[in-house]
């Protein structure tokens, strides 16, 4: 266990963690979206609906999550930095693996514009989407 005696190494290594768990989140949370709209292909009740609610707090609460996975590899950057652990080249553990996370979330953008269009049996229906769609755009947290 020396490699975490050294704090750069053990900095570097959180740095490495925080983005290793927002992939897994992303790609986690991406497939329940792209499962649900595989199994969804219109919303034809209200249980449809009820679902769709379901899936989109939980992407929310999931992209709330993967803000502040992504924040803590920035900051442990800067203390490492000021505290003389880093230099200026670690750097490079920040920029790849947020490159990497911004190439999962582009990826599932797609699925997303799909689920937010899926259409309705009817207009209230179609009405209750909208009113959802707008929620996941809109705000940080659901409010139903």
């Amino acid at each position: 266990m020396d490699f975490f005696q050294e704090p750069g190494n053990l900095f570097i290594s959180l740095m490495l963690l925080f983005p290793a768990i927002a992939i897994v989140n992303s790609l986690f949370f991406g497939s329940k979206l792209k499962q649900f709209a595989r199994r969804i292909r219109i919303f034809s009740s209200y249980d449809d609906i009820v679902l769709f609610q379901r899936v989109v707090s939980q992407q929310m609460y999931a992209a709330l999550v993967q803000m502040v996975l992504l924040v803590i590899p920035a900051i442990l950057f800067v203390v490492g930095v000021l505290r003389g652990y880093l230099d200026i080249s670690a750097l490079v553990y920040v920029v790849v693996p947020s490159l990497v996370i911004l190439a999962c979330g582009i990826a599932f953008k797609k699925v997303e514009q799909q689920v937010r269009s899926i259409p309705a049996r009817d207009e209230d229906l179609e009405r209750q989407r909208d009113a959802i769609v707008t929620t996941w755009i809109r705000r940080a947290l659901p409010d139903w």
